[in-house]
């Protein structure tokens, strides 16, 4: 404020010389311009003294000592006129100046008026210091206040490095939960083809225990209806029967040197016993299995049991064996064999009403009263029967 008072006075005292200067300037530049009106009109009046001179005696004026005078008057003029216009130019001058100082004026009058405002704003600087002065010690009160959240710039910067994080994590929880939801979808589909499966499974399975309980029936069955079910229960009752009987026939066919048993049971080396149906035959030389005999031997043990076998069934059926058909097997046996075979069917005859015989056997012929001849000719077989006396 002290400098601006100062340049004031200064912008004053350099106002009030150019006024005084103005003054002086303005003073000469009116005394030129009457001084030049003056000369202007004697001018006027010498060129008008002049001309009128030159029409009268142009040639004596020329000569004339006023002519001469005025000659160097009009000299003398056109030097004050020369002068005159530098003048003129220095009022032009004066006048440009005075309007740059007309403009300094204005901005003095500025400036006065900013120097009478400089009190208000001295007032308002005072007020605004004063402010200041309040401001600082609130300023200090807040710093001491702020102390202890100096370190919220670094709290703040790990809490964007967390805040980071946690968006970073919470990208991955989101890839997560869409990755998840993907899954669960696919868990949905697989938990829908599990729940058909296990609907067709509880089919299957149904299925299963029906065929299973079919299957346990039908072992059931079988084994009921296997060897070692009702047929080994029936071969069982029926032992002692076809032994009995195939005894009765086998010791007619051997003089009683011969007899069979049946056996269902086996001994076995570990210990314990096993479900068999071994035949075993005793005669003279003691008691042999079935395979160890003769084609002969086998024979009549075979016919025995085949016979005893065919009564036995008939008799299971409620009927009896009528007819008795024996289809060769006689080629193996000897003339003796032949012997005891055709007593034994002679002895036996009476259980049947019918007996026949298939044979090509010329010796077993002459020991049947009616023939049955089959002879194949080219229309085919013929049969004839031959009945003997």
């Amino acid at each position: 404020a002290l400098a601006a008072h100062i340049r004031m006075q200064e912008l004053v005292r350099t106002c009030d010389k150019i006024k005084t200067d103005s003054a002086s300037l303005d003073t000469q530049h009116q005394a030129t311009i009457e001084l030049i009106q003056k000369n202007i009109s004697a001018f006027d009046l010498c060129n008008t003294h002049l001309a009128h001179l030159l029409q009268q005696q142009q040639q004596a004026v020329i000569q004339h000592p006023d002519y001469i005078h005025l000659q160097h008057e009009a000299s003398a003029i056109e030097l004050s006129l020369r002068d005159a216009t530098l003048l003129i130019h220095e009022a032009d001058q004066l006048r440009v100046q005075q309007k740059e100082l007309d403009e300094r004026l204005a901005v003095l009058s500025q400036l006065q008026e900013k120097i009478h405002a400089q009190d208000t704003r001295a007032n308002t600087i005072s007020q605004l210091c004063a402010w200041l002065k309040q401001a600082r010690l609130k300023l200090q009160s807040y710093e001491q206040q702020l102390q202890p959240f100096v370190t919220l710039g670094s709290d703040e910067h790990e809490l964007q490095q967390k805040l980071y994080k946690l968006n970073t994590a919470q990208q991955d929880i989101v890839g997560r939960k869409e990755r998840a939801l993907e899954k669960r979808g696919s868990l949905i589909n697989a938990a829908h083809t599990i729940k058909n499966a296990l609907a067709e499974l509880s089919a299957q399975e149904k299925l299963m225990r029906d065929i299973d309980q079919d299957m346990h029936d039908y072992q059931a069955i079988a084994q009921a209806t296997g060897k070692d079910g009702l047929q080994a229960l029936l071969i069982e009752e029926a032992i002692p029967e076809i032994e009995q009987e195939a005894n009765e026939l086998l010791g007619r066919l051997t003089n009683n040197q011969a007899q069979l048993f049946i056996e269902s049971l086996r001994d076995l080396k570990k210990g314990g016993t096993k479900e068999t149906l071994d035949i075993k035959i005793s005669d003279a030389t003691g008691t042999r299995p079935y395979e160890m005999f003769s084609g002969g031997e086998a024979f009549r043990i075979d016919f025995a049991l085949r016979i005893a076998i065919s009564k036995l069934l008939a008799r299971r059926a409620g009927t009896a064996l009528r007819t008795l058909i024996i289809d060769e097997g006689f080629g193996s046996q000897d003339e003796e064999g032949l012997g005891y075979i055709m007593d034994a069917i002679y002895k036996i005859q009476d259980d049947f009403a019918k007996v026949i015989i298939v044979s090509h056997l010329a010796s077993m012929k002459d020991q049947f009263p009616v023939h049955f001849v089959v002879e194949k000719g080219p229309s085919g077989s013929k049969v004839h029967i031959i009945e003997q006396g």
